[in-house]
């Protein structure tokens, strides 16, 4: 009995510790977070008279173009996450909303962490969801865990 009440003890704490709980469902969300096999990949933006190079998609980024945003005059915003992290799919829509709002001063990119093991330990992440800010190859600013959509846009500030 001990042993079974030690196990469930670590099995709770390991779940605390990692964030990795699912997504609490309450009635004022307008948007279900994406399927969990769905990846955000970028595409083009619809025709307007807005400056056609608006990008107002997220962009998935890889180590091989990882760089060429990162090191940018255009700062990014990079969402760090795991499709089996609950804050992170609670994050996912807030992060595609910015996105579609930008008016070009900036670019939002996601990073899958399963994906792209090698992005995410050079720039320490150990915990998802982690936002980095990246402009001219610096982090600029930098949060992890979940957080508000007014709270995302002071990190692009």
């Amino acid at each position: 009995m001990k042993k079974l009440t030690a196990f469930i003890l670590v099995i709770l704490t390991a779940a605390v510790f990692c964030a990795c709980t699912l997504p609490i469902a309450q009635e004022d969300d307008a948007t279900e977070p994406p399927a969990a096999s769905a990846k955000p990949e970028a595409t083009e933006a619809p025709a307007t008279d807005e400056p056609a190079d608006i990008i107002r998609e997220e962009i998935t980024l890889t180590k091989d173009n990882f760089d060429e945003y990162a090191n940018g005059e255009i700062p990014i915003l990079v969402d760090f996450w795991a499709d089996w992290c609950g804050p992170c799919m609670r994050l996912a829509p807030t992060v595609a909303e910015i996105a579609a709002e930008s008016d070009g001063s900036y670019l939002v990119g996601k990073i899958n962490i399963d994906e792209q093991p090698e992005l995410a330990s050079r720039f320490g992440v150990d915990a998802i969801p982690t936002l980095i800010v990246f402009q001219n190859g610096e982090v600029i600013n930098r949060s992890v865990g979940l957080i508000s959509k007014e709270e995302v846009l002071d990190l692009l500030k």
